[in-house]
């Protein structure tokens, strides 16, 4: 993209006019960037991902057969979880 304009038309094609009405005072600071003599490229990504693959098992965050105590968990606490189904499965 050459332009502010070139960059606001991408970002309509891609994500659509109301994300970009809604999320402009975002992308306002990036207007200020010196477009002149510089072709910009940008990188446009989908939603996240599950990261553990296999996923994380209940019983290896929390003990019992209930409801999870926590609605969130550290990544340090679902990667030592992981590694436990990691090391059971081998």
């Amino acid at each position: 993209m050459a332009t502010w304009k070139d960059f606001v038309q991408a970002v309509r094609e891609v994500k659509g006019k109301h994300w970009l009405n809604s999320h402009i005072l975002l992308l306002k600071p990036l207007h200020k960037w010196d477009w002149r003599d510089t072709k910009r490229n940008v990188l446009f990504l989908k939603t996240p991902r599950l990261v553990f693959n296999p996923a994380v098992l209940k019983k290896n965050l929390v003990k019992g057969s209930g409801w999870l105590s926590k609605r969130f968990f550290s990544f340090d606490t679902l990667f030592a979880a992981w590694g436990v189904i990691a090391a059971n499965e081998k």
